[in-house]
């Protein structure tokens, strides 16, 4: 699936860890090799090799790490037309990357590499991690071309241009994401085909800058403040409670999936937080935008065997490097038709005042679940004063001699409260 095998690429050669990862993530796609990348789409290919050649060899030229990267997308087209024309056609996609650039031999010489390929993995992969650097000043300051020299080269060489402006973002900002720097391309790409036809080229050229700068900013702002709020909240109302409430939103974005698969998706995007947020400055985003990757593949595959919504198929459908962004800017799905009231799911029992937290905690969020379901059009504010009506109801009837009667009692005033609260009555 095309999911996986991106994901696995991006995953596995961009040198990144994954024992951390859930073991239903961590499980999925890891044997796929380079010949099954024909499923993700040839530029994508490109940008993801080229980032990752381009971070790794930080001090090397344009026309170098585009060797590296020529020799891993050679090897692909290689291995799609016969699987078995190469040994390094089985192997998993990151052995393939860290082989590709150790077989560059005068370039790993040039820049001090030679005595990581000389090891075995993992040590191999460790040492040709160690030698990022994102000191500033490491890579001497870009020098920009101007208006007309970048249009003259835009028109001459798109490709060509667009990569060489994410090898050289990319190798001065190892801390950078794979899938930014190529939305960063991407950006760039379409900045100039915009304004190089324009008599105010220099104006529209700046202009567009500054928003890509802002992409960047933007994006490591939400990560600063999503773990903020984790340090804040822990996984439990991280998940739930907090401003973020990935429960409410998901189930809001795909209401037509099971409250089991809404809780473990969110459950997996909480684990990203939980595991991004203690990364060093220089790792956590790239962390991040990965797991969160990992995830929303999950949901996408799941699109795949069972159609979700317009909605949801047109994030899993567009480009993989624009699809977290595309699934964060999601509403409500317009097309939902809610669910009837239904009492029953709503109905209260004396064990909520002996089961463990954790099952308590469970319940609480399937009653949250069918209640969006049910109003899938709630404000925060709403939700606040249904959570809090639920939550005060359980601590006063637990602190009574006769659970059930308490409950039999308020569960019907909760139900009619919070109905008041949306309006329904």
């Amino acid at each position: 699936m095309k999911w996986v095998t991106f994901i696995s690429f991006l995953f596995l050669a961009s040198l990144a860890a994954s024992k951390h990862l859930p073991r239903r993530y961590r499980h999925a796609g890891h044997q796929d090799t380079i010949a099954q990348a024909t499923e993700v789409t040839p530029d994508e290919f490109r940008g993801i090799a080229l980032v990752i050649s381009s971070q790794a060899l930080q001090q090397a030229t344009y026309e170098e790490v585009s060797k590296v990267k020529n020799d891993i997308v050679e090897l692909q087209k290689k291995c799609a037309a016969d699987e078995k024309s190469d040994p390094e056609c089985t192997k998993p996609l990151g052995t393939v990357f860290l082989d590709e650039f150790c077989h560059e031999q005068e370039i790993i010489a040039k820049y001090g590499f030679a005595d990581c390929c000389a090891k075995v993995d993992p040590e191999r992969k460790d040492c040709i991690l160690a030698h990022k650097n994102g000191t500033p000043g490491f890579i001497p300051p870009f020098q920009k071309p101007s208006a007309e020299e970048g249009c003259k080269a835009f028109e001459a060489d798109p490709d060509q241009t667009m990569g060489r402006f994410v090898h050289e973002y990319g190798r001065r900002h190892p801390e950078l994401s794979p899938e930014l720097l190529v939305r960063l391309g991407k950006g760039y790409g379409d900045l100039l085909e915009k304004c190089c036809p324009l008599e105010n080229v220099v104006e529209c050229l700046g202009h567009g800058e500054a928003e890509l700068k802002k992409h960047i900013s933007d994006t490591l702002e939400v990560m600063k403040k999503n773990c903020e709020l984790h340090a804040t909240a822990g996984d439990y109302l991280f998940q739930n409670e907090s401003l973020c409430r990935l429960l409410v939103h998901y189930t809001k974005k795909a209401p037509q999936l099971t409250f089991d698969q809404l809780y473990e998706y969110t459950k997996g995007l909480t684990k990203a937080a939980a595991k991004c947020c203690h990364e060093d400055e220089a790792h956590k985003l790239p962390c991040a935008e990965k797991y969160v990757s990992f995830v929303l593949g999950e949901i996408c595959r799941e699109h795949e065997m069972h159609h979700i919504n317009k909605q949801v198929c047109k994030c899993c459908g567009d480009s993989l490097t624009f699809r977290r962004e595309c699934f964060s800017g999601l509403g409500p799905d317009p097309e939902y038709q809610p669910t009837p009231f239904a009492p029953d799911l709503f109905t209260f029992h004396p064990d909520l005042c002996t089961a463990d937290p954790e099952v308590l905690k469970r319940k609480k969020q399937k009653q949250l679940v069918h209640l969006i379901k049910h109003q899938p059009n709630s404000t925060t504010e709403q939700i606040a004063e249904v959570t809090g009506y639920f939550t005060t109801m359980v601590t006063e009837c637990c602190k009574t001699e006769n659970h059930e009667e308490c409950f039999t009692t308020e569960g019907p005033k909760l139900v009619e409260r919070s109905r008041a609260v949306f309006g329904e009555q």
